[in-house]
């Protein structure tokens, strides 16, 4: 087990090393080990046909085995030009640390000049991605590099920038894309992409294009942005004390500490460790090397160390693995005891290495169980169970020293041990052990927010004072129809998140199924500081005010028939979408001049197996071009759009993104060649073409008409991935649904641009503001049946299956999470196995009724590997396998 501990992690921080380089992707490979995403890449090529192949490359390299040919053509297919884009999967299967650089790096060559077919410039860009709490995408910023794609004369050029943050990509790394906290978190990023940019003229016909070949190789970053280092090892051995387990008489070991100049990462020198471990104990045997240390300045925003290590001669000890270093991280912060905290250093010591560049994130972990031994951990920090000390929490803002330990296992050991007696001998390097990461030094929450409500016309306005003395701060805004005890509870709704300071002030509109009614809410309100410390939530009284009735989802089937009729809806209320009777919103910076121009009649049903939808659009020029779809801009077009979360909004935070599996959201695209499944994009992205289950034509006098019966089914099977889990649909009667509805509207314009041939856009929830195609937070919602009130009535409501979705994520360390649905109301298991069969842990052991559920599984406690978890109810049984990566 040790040894697949040890090749994963080297196998993430696989490296190139020169002169302090951390060459994070050495483009030897990088196709072939899947470090791209081969699927698909990002364009507005127009009229042309836009690329962006990349290949591994072993015919010309700067350094390593390889690099990365790139053959491009780049069709400029809006006014200013064009660009392709080329990604790494989203996210990637690890996440680098690029914060301790000061400098990013990268080698080019020009292999075929860009050849462009009208005048203009060519760009070249990077862009990196932080990931957020769940692995997923956060904010994306992007660098102007400056590479000459004419350059024709045949060499390898380098390019250097520094890693500065600001908004001007030609100086800085600058925001491109921000759903967090809108600040690059280079400790974590976990998505890159190219992008090939032409500058010209352009237009959706006759696109002008630039085409050509470029290899690039070595990217890396380089210098020490958190200098000064623990220690650099420049002329370090007279500094370091030793422990070669002299008390032990023969039985002890030898500590040979030199400093060196002739091979080493950066500086002056390295420093050399000729070492003997005499495992003359029962127990073992180990020697160490040591020093204090002052607290570097900021250290407790650190998140990370690096050292780099060379293993020159390496041990012949019969057990390969018997010997292990350890890396000790010595705090204070009791004051009363030093409190020793190990990481393991995964280096095979049995085998020689170049350079290898180690990361130790500052993270508390239990140590790692072994069958019945134990190990350090290598992802963070564990104190010695034999030696647990002080406050037994890790405060690595208190450190005081580092302690270097070789250690050799006993008689027994969890890589199996070795005789009593063996002497394990060899050389090691050190160089250089840099500080890496950020993270607020603030821990104490702000004070809460006063809060006050004043009625309106349906609506109630919250308010609150911003929180003295502190800046950049975000406030949470919640509401509930009971008091609010907790914000947490499921009682609680979300009204906003994120509100930035200055605002002060939310508009909560109140509506009702169907009717005008009084309702009575209560509020809460938490402020969030820059560092993420969350206060007490501030909560109201009772505010009873009128709420406005709306239409709602009629919970029944309908006698569809694909016909432009719209004789099957008599008696079910549509969504007027007319913005004279401000029931329609106009999107900002859209020109919608009266209801001929643009407004709509929406009729919405669904049953156990379909949702049934009919447009009535009143348009006074009904414009479509198949040269749009071509060149994916369907939403420029007269089209309609549905954005739906099938799940009930009430049991669920606001989505800040789509989601899938139990809580699935949807966007469809009605457009006169296809209904879209615009989101969840397949590789067949036509969920519904003109026939006996769709619709799109036009009527007199003016205008259009849409009608489709959607599949349930085929909703939840569309995904990007083919391979994913199905979404599991489940709906009640009284369930309250994110739910908006949006109308293009394209006057035929003549612009070669096509976004300007949309000249108008009604919504009609009031916050789409056309974002809802990509955040569900910009959706309002509605009501599954008649009113709001939960059925209990199992013939009012949609039914489950049984299911087992995939972990995500997945690997995972050391939590992840598991979805699966009942169809049957029953006893329910829900084990983990590992591949020997044994029982690891048991999940869930109860009686359930049916539905979809999930469940937090978290293994700090069990070793990396393979396990497979089951799930049996009744005669439904499935496995799944999943991979636990420490």
């Amino acid at each position: 087990m040790k040894k697949l501990l040890i090749a994963i992690v080297l196998m993430v921080t696989a490296i190139s090393v020169s002169a302090q380089t951390y060459t994070f992707q050495s483009f030897d490979n990088s196709v072939k080990d899947g470090w791209w995403d081969m699927s698909q890449i990002y364009q507005n090529q127009g009229s042309a046909t836009a690329k962006l192949d990349v290949s591994d490359y072993t015919a010309d390299k700067k350094e390593g085995t390889g690099s990365l040919k790139i053959d491009y053509l780049v069709g400029a297919g809006d006014g200013w030009g064009g660009y392709v884009v080329r990604t790494t999967p989203k996210p990637l299967n690890v996440t680098y640390d690029l914060s301790v650089g000061k400098q990013l790096t990268f080698w080019y060559k020009v292999i075929k000049p860009v050849v462009t077919s009208q005048g203009g410039s060519m760009e070249f860009e990077f862009k990196l991605t932080d990931a957020n709490e769940t692995g997923g995408e956060e904010d994306r910023f992007f660098r102007k590099m400056p590479v000459d794609f004419a350059d024709a004369s045949g060499t390898w050029k380098q390019i250097t920038v520094d890693m500065n943050i600001g908004s001007d990509p030609t100086v800085s790394w600058a925001p491109q894309a921000q759903n967090g906290d809108g600040e690059l978190q280079l400790h974590k990023i976990n998505v890159l992409e190219i992008a090939l940019v032409y500058i010209t003229t352009g237009g959706g016909v006759n696109t002008p294009t630039a085409a050509g070949e470029i290899l690039i190789d070595g990217l890396a970053v380089v210098g020490d942005k958190y200098a000064p280092p623990l220690d650099n090892f420049d002329a370090s051995a007279a500094s370091y004390a030793f422990d070669d387990m002299g008390w032990a008489g023969a039985g002890k070991g030898e500590v040979k500490l030199t400093d060196v100049t002739d091979d080493k990462i950066e500086g002056a020198g390295a420093l050399k460790f000729d070492y003997t471990v005499n495992a003359s104990e029962d127990w073992g045997g180990y020697v160490n090397f040591s020093k204090n240390i002052a607290k570097p300045e900021k250290f407790e925003e650190r998140t990370a160390l690096v050292v780099w290590i060379k293993n020159v001669t390496p041990h012949k000890a019969a057990n390969p693995g018997r010997l292990s270093m350890r890396f000790n991280v010595i705090e204070n912060n009791t004051g009363s005891a030093d409190e020793g905290w190990v990481c393991m250093v995964p280096i095979d010591w049995s085998k020689a290495t170049d350079w290898v560049r180690v990361y130790m994130p500052l993270r508390q972990r239990p140590a790692v169980e072994v069958g019945t031994e134990k190990m350090f951990p290598s992802d963070g920090f564990a104190q010695p169970w034999w030696d647990e000390k002080g406050d037994k929490t890790f405060n690595p803002e208190a450190i005081k020293g580092i302690k270097i330990e070789l250690s050799a296992e006993g008689l027994t050991g969890p890589t199996g041990g070795g005789v009593k007696g063996e002497k394990l001998t060899g050389t090691i390097l050190f160089d250089i052990i840099q500080q890496s990461g950020f993270q607020s030094a603030d821990k104490q929450a702000p004070t809460a927010p006063a809060l006050a409500v004043v009625k309106g016309t349906y609506s109630n306005l919250v308010t609150w004072t911003d929180v003295a003395g502190e800046s950049e701060e975000k406030y949470n805004l919640y509401f509930s129809t009971k008091p609010i005890t907790d914000i947490n509870s499921t009682d609680v709704s979300t009204l906003k998140l994120n509100v930035g300071e200055n605002v002060q002030v939310f508009e909560h509109l109140l509506r009702s199924p169907k009717v005008d009614r009084d309702e009575t809410y209560y509020y809460a309100i938490t402020c969030a500081d820059k560092a993420g410390n969350v206060s007490d939530a501030a909560v109201s009284g009772a505010f009873v005010n009128k709420a406005k009735g709306i239409p709602t989802i009629a919970l029944q089937s309908v006698n569809f028939k694909a016909d432009g009729k719209l004789d099957e809806w008599t008696g079910i209320t549509p969504f007027d979408m007319s913005p004279s009777k401000g029931t329609a919103t106009i999107v900002n910076n859209f020109v919608v001049t009266d209801d001929n121009d643009c407004s709509a009649k929406v009729y919405v049903a669904i049953d156990n197996n379909y949702i049934y939808i009919a447009f009535d659009v009143t348009d006074d020029v009904v414009y479509d071009d198949p040269g749009y779809y071509t060149r994916g801009n369907s939403w420029a077009l007269d089209a309609t759009d549905l954005e739906i979360g099938l799940y009930n909004g009430n049991e669920h935070k606001i989505h800040t993104g789509y989601m899938r599996g139990a809580a699935p959201d949807y966007h469809v695209r009605f457009n006169k060649l296809r209904a879209r499944n615009d989101h969840w994009t397949s590789v067949k992205d036509s969920l519904l073409l003109p026939g006996p289950n769709y619709y799109w034509g036009e009527k007199f006098p003016s205008g259009y008409v849409v009608e489709a019966k959607i599949s349930l089914d085929d909703l939840a099977n569309v995904r990007t991935d083919p391979a994913a889990a199905k979404d599991q649909i489940y709906l009640k009667k009284g369930y309250k649904i994110p739910f908006d509805l949006v109308i293009n509207d394209n006057d035929g314009g003549t612009s070669g641009e096509d976004w300007q041939n949309r000249q108008g856009m009604i919504s009609w929830g009031p916050f789409n503001q056309d974002g809802g195609w990509q955040y569900p937070q910009n959706w309002m919602y509605t009501w599954l049946g008649d009113d709001d009130v939960v059925t209990t009535d199992l013939d009012e409501q949609l039914p489950f299956a049984y299911n087992l979705d995939q972990n995500y994520p997945n690997p995972f360390n050391p939590a992840t999470q598991i979805n699966y649905s009942i169809a049957n109301a029953g006893l329910v298991t829900l084990r983990v196995y590992d591949v020997l069969g044994r029982q690891v842990a048991e999940l869930i052991n109860r009686y359930q009724d049916a539905g979809s559920y999930n469940v937090n599984f978290n293994a700090s406690k069990l070793t990396s590997g393979i396990y497979f978890y089951k799930i049996e109810s009744g005669s439904f049984v499935q496995v799944k396998k999943m991979m636990l990566v420490k």
